[in-house]
C-alpha cells in the first residue's frame, strides 16, 4: 500500500479498501453489477505481494460477500462474510 498513490484508476464500483498490516497487500470489495453484489479483490505493491494475491484472487473468484473486509493480526488472516442468495450474510 502507498499512501497518495489513487487505486480506484484501475477498479470502478469499490465499497471497501483495506491496506493490509504489512502495507504489502490491498483488499478491497467491487461492486460491479450495481446490485450491492460485492466480491473480494487483492492486489500487491510489489512482485512477491503480487504473487501472493494473485493466489488469493483465486482462492476468492467465487464467493460473494459482505461490502467490509478486515485483516487480522497479519497477512496471513482475512474476515469477510459470505452472503447468500438474497445478499444477506450468512457465513
Amino acid at each position: 500500500f502507498m499512501p497518495g498513490v489513487r487505486y480506484n484508476t484501475f477498479v470502478s464500483g469499490v465499497s471497501c479498501c483495506v491496506p493490509s498490516p504489512s502495507g504489502q497487500l490491498l483488499a478491497y470489495t467491487v461492486d460491479a453489477t450495481g446490485d450491492e453484489s460485492y466480491v473480494l479483490q487483492f492486489t500487491g505493491v510489489n512482485e512477491k505481494s503480487k504473487e501472493k494475491s494473485q493466489r488469493l484472487n483465486q482462492a476468492f473468484q467465487e464467493t460473494q460477500v459482505d461490502a467490509e473486509v478486515r485483516w487480522g493480526q497479519d497477512d496471513s488472516e482475512i474476515f469477510v462474510l459470505q452472503t447468500d442468495a438474497t445478499s444477506r450474510p450468512f457465513e
